[in-house]
């Protein structure tokens, strides 16, 4: 009694919430995640809610047509299922996770120099905060879970309060000028399709038909457009655009080493610190 209680209090609110939660975005217009809904949320929502309604009905009939060993082969093969769905998403970020548990190493790091490089105060309301550049795109989105400073730039950063586009586009070129990014680099890796790279030039919306609710291409011209803007923004870089998000720390692969030419020119850079795979450097502008 007490199980079937249970389940007829879940179904009612679970099969109610996909109809609430999607009606209530098309009248106010607003949702934190909708791609999050779409893929996470409402399908897996939708598919609890017939499975707990099917479960009442079943319990209702005088004849039940589910015995206990069709309800075992129902229950292996959602089993099988569930576990083919986690072996194919893990397989296919196999190397983004490890690289994640790479940069562990390094953000512990910095948690100790954080006693000392000014953080501490700075969460305080005191001084400035010190900036990581990480030349890993993918990876700079991990760093505000394990350590405490600032970054420069993160494909994600769009989320974080207060940022505003142009903040966003501002620090992305940035990113790219430290990483000593040309024309040519910048062509090769717009024709790798990361999703993380174009998030520096593109607003979300953009990037993905759930935000938007419709496609919207992106045409060759804006690829040029984008591409002698970054041009122009690196032509006329400056002391005091280096000084905007004065930089305190860059973290690299230590196998996949950028140029340094433009950090160099703005920055002291000391010798390096290895930390597994990845190399941290201290920076201090030049006055």
């Amino acid at each position: 009694y007490l199980i079937v209680t249970g389940v007829q209090t879940c179904a009612l609110p679970i099969s109610l919430s996909v109809l609430v939660v999607f009606n209530q975005q098309v009248i106010s217009g607003r949702s934190l995640q909708p791609i999050h809904y779409e893929w996470f949320i409402g399908n897996y929502s939708a598919v609890a809610a017939i499975a707990l309604l099917a479960f009442l009905f079943w319990r209702s009939r005088s004849s039940k047509v589910l015995t206990n060993r069709r309800m075992l082969v129902v229950a292996l093969i959602a089993l099988c299922w569930g576990g083919l769905e986690v072996w194919l998403i893990a397989s296919r970020q196999f190397d983004h996770h490890r690289r994640v548990d790479e940069i562990r190493a390094a953000a512990i790091r910095l948690n100790d120099l954080a006693m000392t490089d000014g953080t501490i105060p700075a969460e305080k309301g005191e001084g400035s905060m010190p900036v990581v550049l990480v030349s890993d795109f993918a990876l700079a989105d991990r760093l505000p879970t394990d350590a405490p400073q600032a970054l420069l730039w993160s494909p994600r950063m769009l989320v974080f309060p207060g940022v505003s586009e142009e903040e966003n586009r501002e620090r992305f070129l940035q990113q790219l000028y430290y990483l000593g990014f040309d024309e040519l680099k910048m062509w090769s890796e717009m024709s790798r399709g990361d999703w993380n790279f174009y998030a520096g030039m593109f607003p979300y919306y953009r990037l993905s038909r759930v935000i938007s609710g419709h496609s919207d291409p992106i045409a060759p011209e804006e690829l040029r457009a984008q591409i002698q803007n970054y041009l122009t923004f690196a032509q006329s870089f400056n002391h005091d655009k280096a000084a905007s998000s004065r930089l305190s720390y860059m973290l690299v692969h230590g196998s996949r080493e950028p140029d340094f030419s433009n950090v160099d020119r703005w920055y002291q850079r000391d010798a390096g610190e290895r930390i597994g795979e990845f190399v941290l450097y201290r920076l201090k502008l030049r006055e």
